[in-house]
């Protein structure tokens, strides 16, 4: 090329068509690369984002729960195990009429009351999450048999809230002894 070259111009070459046909032919890698390897992964992607949202959204449920948890923890002033396992026998998780039964004749015998009938219905609860039981008692006996009633149901693990006392008075036709029936409207707690 040079040698035909004789004068003090510079000549060019005439383009190569292997520089052309190497650029297509890198185009075409390119396009195939994209095709075959980056659009799957950018389709996998596209399911793990969504994946990430949804278990995004799942823990913020949770952590708003874990808040709610700790607030409600707070607000009855729970520090120790021994106090939670407290708090749940006095409202248990099940309604348990039986143990009811049971924790009102013990009472009414160790403090020596006669207990004439026991009667239950279902109530409403303070929230949702709980609900009452409503018993009605009746025994016979004197204030101090009343007052002795009264202590043992608060001493009781079981919670139980005294919503009314009726007292009604009797005297024994062969002595000036009076005797008061006392009925009394009760209402406990279980966790639904």
């Amino acid at each position: 090329m040079l040698e035909n070259n004789t004068g003090k111009e510079i000549a060019f070459a005439p383009p190569s068509a292997k520089g052309t046909m190497f650029g297509i032919l890198l185009l075409v890698v390119a396009v195939a690369g994209y095709v075959f390897f980056a659009r799957p992964l950018a389709d996998e992607l596209s399911v793990l984002e969504t994946s990430l949202v949804v278990q995004n959204t799942a823990l913020e449920k949770v952590k708003a729960d874990m808040t709610k948890l700790d607030e409600a923890e707070k607000s009855l002033e729970l520090s120790t195990d021994i106090e939670r396992n407290v708090s749940l026998d006095q409202i248990p998780d099940k309604m348990q009429q039986d143990a009811v039964i049971r924790d009102l004749i013990t009472i009414a015998e160790n403090y020596e009351i006669d207990l004439k009938s026991i009667s239950f219905s279902k109530g409403s609860g303070p929230n949702d999450n709980i609900g009452s039981l409503r018993i009605s008692a009746i025994f016979e006996g004197n204030y101090l048999d009343l007052t002795d009633f009264l202590e043992g149901l608060e001493q009781n693990d079981r919670l139980f809230k005294v919503e009314s006392i009726n007292v009604q008075i009797s005297q024994l036709a062969l002595s000036d002894i009076e005797r008061a029936n006392f009925s009394l409207n009760i209402q406990t707690f279980f966790q639904q």
